[in-house]
């Protein structure tokens, strides 16, 4: 037959069969941030979101792109750098080749023809509860196979207490909320009853404790410096206000304000309430501890070093009181 069409199925329903297979590929090579960290900052650039244009440091002025071809310019807008930038942060590493920062939650649309909603809120752009990394050839089931999607949102119910509020993905969140686990889902992943790390969680670690008060030492003076004329004060203010997410319990949890300790270090703030409390205030109270203790280390570390004092700083030394 001439006009015979070589028929080719549904390349979803091709993979159905080595499913199991894949999943428990994800399963062996994903890595997540550790609950701690993700309670101590779950939010790490509020000033920003996928699509929002990109200031320089002054926030002065927008970045610009010139095309060579047509010549006309246009605005560098945010792809996905600070979003990876900020879960590699939390993992306490440095980035890898041939590894893809994930978003696990976003708009659901088989054609990719909506916008995806989720990741240009900055909410949920860069909370490192909303992410994975994954090894690169890996990232398209995450995009593309509603199966993945589903687990992967379920092991981040259960690893930290949290589902996304945005209205795009709020009957996929009160799926995940039900207690529904997934067919398939890998039985080394956290599930009701089994609370566990996933393979591949990273340690809160002195690194990643450091992060944290450096980028929240960041946030609080970019808060307060009125010289950044561009900086969106109030959407960062929202974002760090809204830091709240469902439990299974459906209590509502203040994740952290910025703010400093008795000794002047930055540290993380929780307030829990109802069972939740309960469960995880001994967590909670070693996270806050460890962030101290790593700051008060970089501090000492950092006044330790040999300093050549500039004559300016001499002079000034010497007329404050009188010696060096």
């Amino acid at each position: 037959m001439k006009n015979e069409i070589f028929c080719v199925p549904d390349g979803l329903e091709e993979l159905k069969q080595s499913m199991l297979t894949i999943i428990d590929l994800i399963a062996r090579t994903a890595r997540w941030v550790h609950p701690d960290t993700f309670r101590a900052l779950p939010v790490w650039y509020p000033e920003t979101a996928r699509g929002q244009p990109i200031y320089d440091a002054n926030w002065g002025s927008v970045y610009r792109n010139r095309n060579r071809s047509t010549t006309k310019v246009t605005e560098k807008s945010e792809p996905n750098i600070k979003a990876g930038k900020a879960f590699v942060a939390g993992l306490g590493t440095r980035k890898a080749p041939n590894w893809t920062v994930c978003h696990i939650w976003g708009v659901d649309d088989p054609k990719f023809q909506r916008s995806n909603g989720v990741v240009r809120d900055p909410k949920f752009y860069s909370c490192i509860g909303n992410m994975v990394w994954l090894p690169t050839p890996l990232k398209g089931f995450t995009d593309a196979v509603p199966e993945v999607k589903r687990m992967l949102r379920t092991c981040a119910f259960y690893l930290y207490d949290w589902a996304c509020e945005h209205p795009d993905v709020q009957e996929q969140a009160k799926e995940v909320r039900s207690g529904v686990v997934p067919e398939g889902y890998p039985t080394v992943w956290p599930a009701p009853g089994r609370r566990v790390l996933p393979p591949g969680t990273a340690p809160f670690s002195p690194r990643v404790a450091q992060a944290i008060a450096t980028r929240k030492e960041q946030l609080r003076r970019m808060l307060n410096d009125r010289t950044l004329t561009n900086f969106p004060r109030k959407q960062a203010k929202d974002v760090l206000n809204f830091g709240k997410y469902n439990s299974k319990g459906g209590n509502r949890v203040l994740p952290f304000r910025l703010e400093e300790s008795v000794d002047g270090l930055p540290h993380a703030t929780t307030i829990l309430s109802g069972k939740v409390a309960k469960r995880r205030v001994g967590l909670t109270r070693r996270s806050e501890i460890r962030c101290r203790l790593a700051a008060r280390r970089f501090t000492k570390r950092t006044l330790t070093r040999k300093v050549i004092p500039t004559r300016r700083a001499i002079r000034l030394r010497l007329g404050a009181r009188g010696r060096w």
